[in-house]
């Protein structure tokens, strides 16, 4: 997505718009939408959802995106090549864990529906 804001500046919207978007949880809240423009007539418009629906592993998706602009060439990653994971820092800023594990039965989980999840 850095690149593809780089040279198509409409796609490049605000952090606090893309934070807002990526955790709306579906059954939970509406899906978030707004538009974002870089000078006139070139309106980019955006319609997300927590992004746990499409990839729930956000971290993984980073690291292949970021893996794909070394492989195409990208100079702002030079002289990592894409095979060094360990030159890349990836920072996760979750929800945390709790202090009590539980464990529950499919059977039981089954019975939950979409508010007790």
């Amino acid at each position: 997505m850095y690149i593809q804001a780089i040279r198509k500046p409409s796609l490049d919207a605000g952090l606090s718009d893309i934070c807002i978007g990526k955790s709306v949880a579906p059954t939970y809240l509406p899906a978030c939408y707004f538009k974002n423009q870089y000078k006139q007539g070139d309106v980019q418009e955006f319609n997300l959802v927590d992004g746990g629906v499409a990839a729930n592993n956000p971290a993984l998706v980073a690291i292949n995106q970021i893996t794909k602009q070394i492989l195409d060439g990208n100079p702002d990653f030079f002289p990592i090549k894409p095979m060094d994971y360990g030159r890349f820092l990836v920072i996760s800023v979750g929800t945390g864990s709790s202090k009590a594990q539980q464990k529950y039965s499919a059977q039981k989980a089954a019975k939950w529906g979409d508010l007790g999840w």
